[in-house]
């Protein structure tokens, strides 16, 4: 959750207007996981994003998606199955 909050904090202050989304624990491939999101407006366009961080073995790792809004829903599902089927 540290390098999550550190993430969030850095996009805050890089990007004008990145507005924090969702955020919950999840598990992946039976690994506990944090999940966050945001978006933020580039131009005339809003990007949408969605992290998922994992601390196993001694590592972290970060798994990232992004897309613009009104194209998140047609790219959800292939979202999920990419971050969901990470394999260490």
């Amino acid at each position: 959750p540290d390098y999550a909050d550190e993430n969030e904090a850095l996009l805050a202050r890089s990007i004008a207007g990145y507005t924090p989304g969702e955020r919950h624990l999840i598990q992946v491939n039976g690994i506990d996981a944090l999940l966050v999101s945001g978006s933020f407006s580039l131009g005339d366009m809003t990007i949408r994003n969605i992290r998922i961080f994992m601390f196993t073995q001694g590592e972290l790792f970060v798994i990232s998606a992004l897309a613009l809004t009104d194209r998140w829903e047609a790219y959800h599902d292939d979202f999920e199955i990419s971050l969901y089927s990470f394999r260490r």
